[in-house]
């Protein structure tokens, strides 16, 4: 490059002149700016070749003109102004001599071929001895303009893209960012105007989703672009742009002269459209072209994100919501939910604390470890457990152990485990589900059940006892008839009697536990009942345990009888009697810790409402309102191993000869026949509840009263057939009834008494008839009889006093029914009644 300062150098040399003009010809000639050398006046000197070639004016059309005639714009003619010589000086050439330095200048001209082209002026002065001359050094700046030009314009598209996607990227909703990038782009880029499309699925046409400051003809003309529109079909199934400098005259809309029409294409697809117009003709350049075309990218790109972002948190939020659904079932449910990870609990639900009586900040704490949750009787069990699954055996994950609650409680517990894998990481998920009471339940059915077996047994048993006394004291009746009242033996007889009356005391408590006896119903008063037996109970019992009572006076009636209930009561004093003297009186040393305390017996009463909840505890209990009647003590309690049988007749854990083992099972027989059920708790060393639960009355009362019979005292007529599989019964009913006057025959099953009831029908006057029997039952033969001889008069008899055979033999036909084992005057009486009422 030539420079102000090479051009001095040559101008000042000392050389040869010819020299010096060849070299300065040269040298001027040579480069490729443009030189221009003007005097003091403005008159050119020097026009090199690269001058004539950038203007294409010829050095002698330049030569010796003024510069600012030459290249007007480049050096203009400039004010003058005078100088102490009184010459004038263009004011440009004489700042340049006044600063001593270059004048630069940039302009844009069109040369003589009529292009544009950009330039670049620098004027610099030649100092000579008495004068001085311009240099004017002309650079082809256009390609660089040029380029600058293009970066200008790349920045500024830079800049608009920039802002448009920050305005996109605050945007939260596709309708927040069409407004957003449309508002920014007819802003930045200085249109008017624009809309947003959208095409929704199979609608075959773009919908204006969101515009800016359209006309509202405009918008109502333009609200839906067709699809398959001539005009339209380039951009939204070509996805060709649609670029139109006059809108106006294609579209006939009214104010818009320019428009361009964008098409958004998502997977070669095109889902809309941007709309950028202008009310002033506009050619859209190249920039502005691929501006637009970037814009409609990101738009579609960023509406991508947004759509992706909603659907991500729509999933969230039902994450969320299910989560949330998913906790309130786990926090709520009846099962005790559990997670374990690395021996610690790391998610409880509110069922856990609840059923183990730890709160959550315990739990998380780490304190409380998985075994401390198990009872001492089942970690052998879990251990077991443990080393089966680390050598690898298979375990089931459903299993049975008792747990420890906080307070103590030893509960039965039904878990059901699950491997939780996350990564590396492995969980275990336990269900745990409190089954103590079904547990509790399932024992009492078995028990029940072992008790409905044993009180069958019982009732058979004392079926035959009945039978078997009623012959012994049936003959002890016959040997007193036959001795005098002064006879030594008559003594004997009486024992014997006494002897009798005990077994039949035994077969009748037999009989209540069984379930076989009826217990004649009437409105009884618990209270009243109570206070009789608290006055008995006093004067009996050791002065060393204190009876009390808490009665409820508003205590409801029951239907009862008041003689059982009275005797059941009685029964369970005496237990807790027995328990508490089993510490006054033992020397385990067990009770001595026991031996200072104050021992008592409470009762007590009160009216309570049975719950749904409350009959999950006990397999016969019954919902609705109950009397509850409790007796309890703090004496010597009862194992669990033996609370199983307490109820059990004849089992009994007193000394032989102190007990019969019937008291209890009494008891039980005894509410079984009320309609109620019994609970009992109890701890060794710490005393035993009984607690009884009875219906409150109602006004369905059966009140069966028991006639009042006399003995016969004369001799009687008449044929008597008696009817009972026992042949010590036949022929003690033989010689009863013979000794009486009657005539007397017998059968020893039913198809027998059929026979001999049709051969002697017009002469029997009265059947005495056993209810148990083979091959015939006493109901079939009695329904038979009555066949062949509607007034037929029949006595019932049975071992099993139930109340079927008490309360309905008036309904089957007979006319009076007599439990076994019965007394000899008591027959004779029943007898004697019905005969008189026959002949009467």
């Amino acid at each position: 490059m030539v420079t102000n300062e090479t051009v001095n150098q040559v101008m000042r040399s000392k050389g040869p002149e010819q020299n010096v003009v060849e070299m300065f010809e040269s040298l001027i000639h040579g480069i490729a700016e443009g030189i221009i050398i003007f005097n003091e006046r403005g008159i050119i000197e020097e026009w090199n070749q690269s001058a004539i070639s950038m203007f294409g004016i010829s050095r002698p059309d330049a030569i010796n003109h003024a510069v600012w005639d030459i290249l007007p714009g480049i050096i203009p003619p400039a004010i003058r102004i005078s100088t102490d010589d009184s010459d004038e000086i263009p004011d440009v050439i004489l700042d340049i001599v006044k600063i001593k330095k270059d004048s630069r200048a940039e302009f844009r001209l069109r040369t003589a071929s009529g292009q544009f082209m950009w330039i670049e002026r620098r004027l610099s002065i030649l100092n000579f001895d008495r004068s001085f001359k311009v240099l004017a050094l002309i650079s082809d700046i256009t390609s660089r303009k040029r380029e600058e030009q293009q970066i200008s314009e790349r920045n500024k598209q830079l800049e608009i893209l920039n802002e448009i996607i920050l305005q996109s990227n605050q945007a939260d909703s596709l309708d927040g960012l069409f407004r957003s990038v449309l508002h920014a782009t007819v802003r930045l880029m200085n249109f008017e105007c624009g809309a947003i499309y959208h095409i929704p699925a199979q609608s075959g046409k773009a919908v204006m989703k969101h515009h800016y400051a359209l006309p509202d003809e405009i918008v109502l003309q333009m609200d839906s672009l067709a699809l398959d529109s001539p005009m339209f079909k380039s951009v939204f199934h070509d996805l060709t742009p649609l670029y139109l400098e006059n809108a106006n005259e294609t579209l006939q809309i009214g104010g818009i002269r320019s428009l361009v029409l964008i098409p958004l294409v998502d997977d070669d697809q095109s889902i809309g459209a941007l709309l950028i117009c202008s009310l002033q003709r506009h050619q859209f350049s190249k920039q502005e072209q691929e501006l637009l075309r970037v814009i409609g990218q990101e738009l579609v790109s960023i509406s991508r994100k947004i759509v992706l972002i909603d659907k991500y948190k729509q999933t969230e939020q039902a994450l969320r919501r299910s989560e949330s659904r998913y906790r309130n079932v786990v926090d709520n449910a009846n099962d005790a939910i559990y997670i374990i990870e690395n021996n610690r609990f790391t998610y409880v639900n509110k069922q856990f604390e609840k059923v183990f009586g730890y709160d959550a900040a315990e739990i998380y704490s780490g304190k409380l470890k998985p075994l401390d949750i198990v009872a001492p009787e089942s970690h052998a069990f879990i251990a077991e457990r443990a080393r089966a699954k680390h050598d690898g055996k298979a375990v089931s994950p459903r299993y049975e152990y008792k747990a420890i609650t906080r307070s103590g409680q030893i509960i039965d517990a039904d878990v059901n485990t699950f491997v939780l894998v996350d990564g590396e990481n492995s969980r275990i998920m336990g269900i745990l589900r409190d089954i103590t009471d079904r547990k509790n339940l399932e024992e009492q059915l078995r028990i029940a059940q072992k008790m409905e077996g044993i009180g069958q047994l019982a009732g058979g048993i004392a079926h035959d006892f009945n039978n078997l006394l009623t012959g012994i004291i049936g003959n002890l009746d016959l040997l007193e008839l036959d001795l005098s009242q002064n006879d030594a033996q008559i003594e004997l007889i009486e024992e014997a009697k006494t002897a009798a009356d005990r077994a039949v005391n035994l077969t009748r408590q037999l009989l209540t536990f069984s379930k076989q006896t009826k217990p004649v119903l009437s409105p009884v008063k618990i209270n009243q009942i109570i206070e009789e037996l608290r006055v008995f109970l006093a004067e009996t019992f050791d002065r060393r345990i204190n009876l009390t009572a808490d009665l409820d006076e508003n205590i409801d009636l029951v239907s009862g009888d008041r003689s059982a209930i009275y005797q059941m009561l009685l029964n369970l004093c005496i237990n807790s009697r027995d328990s508490i003297m089993e510490i006054l009186e033992g020397n385990n040393p067990r009770w001595q810790q026991y031996r200072k305390d104050r021992y008592y017996i409470h009762i007590q009463t009160r009216n309570v409402n049975i719950s749904e909840a409350m009959t999950h505890k006990n397999v016969n209990a019954k919902t609705g309102p109950h009397v509850e009647l409790s007796v309890k003590d703090n004496g010597s309690g009862i194992s669990r191993d033996i609370l199983q049988r307490i109820f059990e007749p004849f089992f009994s854990t007193k000394e032989i000869g102190k007990g019969t083992g019937l008291g209890l099972s009494t008891v039980y027989g005894i509410v079984q026949q009320h309609r109620g059920w019994v609970d009992v708790t109890s701890s060794e060393g710490r005393g035993t509840t009984f607690a009884i639960y009875m219906p409150r009355l109602t006004t369905d009362i059966q009140t069966i009263k028991t006639e009042e019979v006399g003995v016969a005292e004369h001799p009687s007529d008449g044929t008597i057939l008696v009817v009972d599989d026992e042949q010590v019964i036949r022929n003690l009913g033989k010689r009863l009834l013979e000794r009486r006057g009657y005539s007397v025959l017998v059968a020893k099953d039913g198809e027998e008494a059929l026979h001999t009831f049709r051969d002697h029908m017009q002469e029997i006057n009265l059947v005495i008839l056993d209810l148990t029997m083979p091959k015939l039952s006493g109901r079939e033969v009695l329904a038979r009889m009555l066949d062949m001889q509607p007034d037929a008069k029949i006595i019932l008899t049975s071992g099993f006093t139930g109340a079927e055979n008490e309360t309905d033999f008036k309904s089957i036909g007979a006319l009076d029914f007599l439990p076994k084992p019965y007394q000899f005057p008591d027959l004779l009486a029943r007898i004697k009644k019905i005969m008189q009422q026959s002949k009467s």
